[in-house]
């Protein structure tokens, strides 16, 4: 896990570059795809991806950019073509999370300087229950990942960032909670940001193996339950980090 100080807002770019040559670095062997939000990457963090021979999968949401505007324009012809392509258009239904959904893939698209082509993948989510609609966008130079693989890494994506980043915050105050030393903050975050990927794990095994019941299918209800500790009742048991 890799945590880069920002040293003022109108930074975070560059520090996800130096995150992104850092993990790369040092765990290459152990990665494939670099996932993240479109509002931190750019053009030089996919460059720096693929001097390692390695891919960055961003989600987006910015229907200004040109990418998007010709995968919308695609994807309305799509509609008109009577039995297409399944490898770049699928429409499904997704009960367990309650939607049905399609995705669209639009390939390639050379940008720039960018030594490889993009791909983008248009998802779109019709929640049953609610009539919500979501439309959201992956863009990467990833070639080889289904319509199916491309909407469930950024179901997945979200997940860490509700569960495990935003947990982390509610529960130890990591956006207002700071050491005088910049070394023992970044050891601290390291290690509740650790603590909460096990966990993590921890729940999703339990969901496959059906270890888990269903009252407790819920991250924060199975950590409250089954690690009965004070970081996950902050308003009755206040941590000390000053």
């Amino acid at each position: 896990m890799g945590i880069e100080q920002i040293d003022k807002r109108g930074k975070e770019l560059i520090s996800s570059q130096k995150i992104i040559e850092s993990l790369l670095t040092s765990l290459k062997d152990y990665i494939d795809i670099i996932v993240g939000d479109a509002l931190y990457f750019n053009q030089t963090d996919f460059s720096i991806a693929l001097k390692y021979n390695k891919h960055l999968f961003v989600k987006s949401r910015e229907t200004s950019l040109d990418i998007i505007k010709e995968t919308e324009q695609e994807y309305k012809m799509e509609l008109l073509i009577p039995n297409s392509d399944k490898n770049r258009f699928i429409k499904s239904d997704d009960m367990e999370r309650g939607c049905s959904f399609t995705v669209f893939k639009k390939t390639p698209y050379f940008y720039k300087d960018i030594p490889q082509p993009l791909s983008c993948y248009r998802i779109e989510e019709n929640y049953f229950k609610t009539q919500q609609k979501e439309i959201f966008y992956c863009i990467t130079t990833a070639q080889n990942i289904s319509l199916i693989e491309a909407r469930e890494i950024a179901k997945k994506r979200w997940q860490i960032e509700n569960n495990v980043f935003r947990l982390g915050n509610q529960s130890f105050y990591t956006k207002r909670k700071r050491f005088k030393n910049d070394t023992t903050n970044k050891n601290y975050l390291i290690l509740i940001y650790l603590f909460l990927s096990i966990l993590w794990f921890l729940y999703q095994i339990s969901i496959e193996l059906k270890l888990i019941k269903p009252e407790f299918a819920n991250f924060k209800f199975f950590c409250i339950y089954h690690f009965r500790s004070i970081c996950f009742n902050p308003a009755e048991n206040r941590i000390n980090t000053s």
